[in-house]
């Protein structure tokens, strides 16, 4: 209850001679009483939005992993295709002047029986088409992701404002600091001493916030989303035209060749924006560590002040 009423008096002004009144220790507390209070409330939105976003590109990081996955999946099947269309045509089922020279036992036993595996050549090729489909939806969704995480990341940094607030405050502990010691010498009420103390111990910690640390990490994250995005756009695009009836039906030497290097582009741009993804995560991750320091310098301060 004391300390209460010398907080009112130094805040109004009203303090009574015994208490060292318009002191420069008193002034000093009031100083700090005024610098150093409400810092907390921004640094608990940066700390939710750097975990929303950390959410965000975690998501963004297992989309594009199941994109990597769908990719490496279809290549299998394309394989499997390849090699079922090389039997069908090693048997002579691709070459009308050698069905026509076959006997009917060779036509038997080297066409119609493997013209049965057109089936099985119809359902991979469309198996194959599905899996084209899935892999460009992923990519997508994982440039989305990363789209939004850029943006977020691009704001979730301190301002001019609360890096002077900050500084100010620090100032102020500084001189509470250098003036104490001489109040206690001059007979200051011990309680007093004290609660100006717990203010330079608690306040103080502002002094060792690294807020170049929080920055750093959002311009991390910032710039892995943006190279993400641009990768993953690219994979889009590539899986689309790889996936695409003009693509796949080209049955030229160039057209096949065509297609196998589109997926294969397809597929390492999918790990490419996967691992832009995973970094932005880290980045967005650690930048919540470094907010909790701030956040808990900010707790503990106000606590001294009250």
């Amino acid at each position: 209850m004391k300390q209460a009423c010398f907080i009112f008096m130094l805040m109004t002004g009203i303090v009574p001679l015994t208490v060292h009144a318009n002191s420069e220790f008193d002034s000093a507390v009031r100083a700090a009483i005024v610098s150093c209070s409400n810092i907390g409330p921004e640094f608990n939105e940066l700390k939710k939005m750097a975990g929303i976003n950390t959410g965000i590109t975690a998501t963004g990081t297992a989309i594009g992993g199941g994109a990597v996955a769908v990719g490496f999946a279809k290549t299998a099947t394309d394989k499997q295709i390849a090699e079922l269309e090389q039997q069908i045509c090693d048997a002579g089922g691709c070459d009308p002047d050698r069905i026509e020279k076959m006997s009917d036992t060779d036509f038997f036993n080297n066409v119609l029986q493997p013209m049965a595996l057109i089936a099985e050549l119809n359902r991979m090729n469309a198996r194959s088409k599905r899996l084209g489909n899935w892999r460009t939806g992923l990519m997508a969704g994982n440039t989305a992701t990363n789209i939004a995480g850029a943006v977020i990341a691009g704001k979730n940094r301190t301002d001019k404002t609360t890096r002077e607030i900050i500084d100010g405050c620090v100032s102020a502990v500084q001189d509470l600091r250098r003036i104490t010691p001489q109040a206690r010498l001059d007979g200051t009420d011990n309680e007093q001493i004290s609660y100006a103390e717990n203010i330079i111990s608690k306040c103080g910690g502002w002094e060792y916030v690294n807020l170049d640390k929080i920055d750093r990490r959002a311009n991390g994250a910032m710039w892995s989303s943006i190279t993400g995005t641009a990768i993953g756009t690219a994979g889009v695009v590539t899986s689309a035209v790889a996936n695409s009836d003009r693509t796949r039906m080209d049955n030229t030497d160039a057209g096949k060749r065509q297609e196998k290097n589109l997926n294969t582009a397809s597929n390492a741009l999918a790990i490419g924006a996967t691992a832009a993804s995973a970094t932005a995560t880290v980045f967005n991750a650690t930048q919540i560590a470094a907010i909790k320091q701030a956040v808990e310098t900010a707790a503990e301060c106000e606590a001294a002040l009250n």
